[in-house]
């Protein structure tokens, strides 16, 4: 199952290798990952705000939300919205 999820990030050095190891860990698949800063997010969450989408391959939607929840609790991450995509 592929799902997307949009992480709202500081924007600190080492935020996207904790994301990525805490992925490689549980074996899931990174189809794509693309990362930006916006200023709505920067309204939001402060200047120093970024947002990070990642496009990968889960084993169902029950483990889409824990590793959404996961990465939340990670340092330097503000929020997680997971979406299936298909």
């Amino acid at each position: 199952m592929t799902a997307s999820l949009t992480i709202y990030t500081e924007n600190k050095p080492a935020v996207i290798a904790r994301i990525a190891n805490l992925l490689r860990k549980r074996n899931i698949s990174i189809e794509a990952i693309h990362a930006d800063t916006k200023k709505m997010v920067a309204r939001v969450y402060g200047a120093k705000a970024s947002v990070i989408e990642i496009i990968a391959e889960f084993k169902d939607e029950h483990q889409c939300e824990n590793v959404a929840r996961q990465i939340e609790r990670l340092i330097n991450v503000l929020k997680v919205n997971s979406k299936i995509k298909f």
